[in-house]
């Protein structure tokens, strides 16, 4: 994902815009920035098939084809960045007697909302196995496995892979 600041003549400030490229699998945003009238966060994938080039001309191409349109101009290119998901999940939940949970266990972009979210489940899911056991229940291998799964589940849920 393409992330950069621009000023750009020929769009309304008061709204975002967008146009989808190749045949809707990628996305060419613009978010108004309250740093001036003309100032705006812009996110795209790029074109399907070619090396994004961090530079205002690979912007304005890229544009150009997603909208169709010439008479919006990018100018003064602030920042740009490429961006990628760090996307990252232990083997294993549990060996012995240490458990991880959350960040420790797996990372997700914040993107998804799932890192948190994740992390709470986790934190939850341990706290009430762990009080069964203590309460006479006995332990159970497969509540590693389940958590593994239902992790897997989530990361491919939200676009994540399966195996980071």
């Amino acid at each position: 994902m393409l992330l950069a600041d621009v000023r750009t003549d020929g769009l309304n400030h008061d709204l975002g815009h967008g146009w989808m490229l190749d045949d809707g699998r990628a996305f060419f945003g613009f978010t108004p920035l309250a740093s001036g009238p003309d100032h705006y966060v812009i996110a795209t994938q790029g074109v399907a098939g070619e090396e994004p080039d961090l530079s205002l001309d690979y912007l304005q191409r890229t544009l150009e084809k997603a909208s169709g349109r010439t008479d919006i101009r990018l100018h003064d290119l602030t920042w740009i960045t490429l961006w990628r998901p760090n996307i990252r999940m232990a083997e294993r939940f549990r060996d012995g007697r240490v458990f991880l949970a959350g960040d420790a266990a797996h990372v997700h972009p914040p993107t998804g909302g799932q890192g948190l979210n994740t992390g709470i489940q986790d934190g939850y899911n341990l706290g009430w196995k762990l009080a069964a056991v203590l309460g006479g229940a006995p332990p159970r291998s497969c509540w590693t496995a389940m958590r593994l799964s239902g992790c897997r589940s989530r990361s491919r849920s939200s676009g994540s892979p399966r195996h980071c």
